[in-house]
């Protein structure tokens, strides 16, 4: 058994569908409208689902962490400035899976950054 779907929830699908395609590279699979969105990488497809409204998270404060491979974190930093992400950590913060940065969605969902290390 493995996971098969994560969810995210966003009150614009345009919106969503451009970010989590174009900034984070997932490739749309399928358009459920006028509920849903699917996209996928190569381990996981990612639902994201119309919500009516919206409740930014804190980073002190996440229920679920949905963390994207990065194979260079500083790179990808800037990237993410530059496409006006909103950052939460400046700096890449360190673990032991590998240095990490935190940032929002466009609806104050909380993702990663992960430069895995082995």
């Amino acid at each position: 058994m493995g996971v098969g779907q994560v969810s995210i929830f966003v009150t614009d699908l345009e919106v969503a569908k451009s970010f989590f395609s174009r900034v984070l590279g997932l490739e749309v699979k399928r358009e459920l409208r006028p509920l849903a969105v699917e996209l996928h990488d190569e381990h996981v497809s990612l639902l994201l689902h119309l919500a009516k409204t919206s409740h930014p998270a804190e980073l002190d404060d996440v229920r679920v962490s949905l963390g994207f491979p990065s194979f260079d974190i500083y790179e990808s930093l800037r990237f993410l400035n530059a496409e006006g992400v909103d950052i939460l950590t400046p700096e890449p913060q360190y673990s032991p899976f590998g240095p990490w940065i935190a940032f929002r969605d466009p609806f104050g969902n909380i993702l990663e950054l992960v430069a895995f290390e082995e």
